[in-house]
């Protein structure tokens, strides 16, 4: 069983976490730390649900991750390619009420919402 960067290890209570690259580990078991809101095109959106501000997303694609500001619309850190990087642009002000919805959610510790993919 693969871990990824938004997993946690329980056996042994550590994140694997690096932002602009997965990095993969064996692990025994774990637990979703940051729930998938939204797949399209191999891209796969994350929200954490005690993460820090301004509120935005995780967008994962081949192993490379960005965090995505939901206000304007920018990279806050790391890395995608250009195409997978419109991609989730746009998605991302298609759905900016949801995803903004999503995060006052996850800052009260609720369940999220799915959001539609891009098609």
């Amino acid at each position: 069983m693969a871990l990824s960067l938004n997993r946690l290890m329980v056996l042994y209570g550590w994140v694997d976490y690096d932002i602009g690259r997965v990095y993969q580990r064996e692990v025994v078991g774990e637990v979703d730390l940051m729930p998938e809101i939204s797949l399209f095109y191999g891209i796969r959106i994350t929200m954490n649900w005690n993460d820090h501000v301004p509120p935005h997303f995780h967008a994962e694609y081949n192993g490379d991750m960005a965090l995505i500001d939901i206000i304007n619309g920018s990279v806050l850190q790391g890395w995608l390619s250009k195409r997978q990087l419109k991609l989730v642009l746009a998605w991302s002000e298609i759905h900016k009420d949801e995803l903004m919805q999503n995060w006052e959610l996850a800052r009260s510790h609720e369940s999220l919402n799915r959001i539609l993919p891009l098609v």
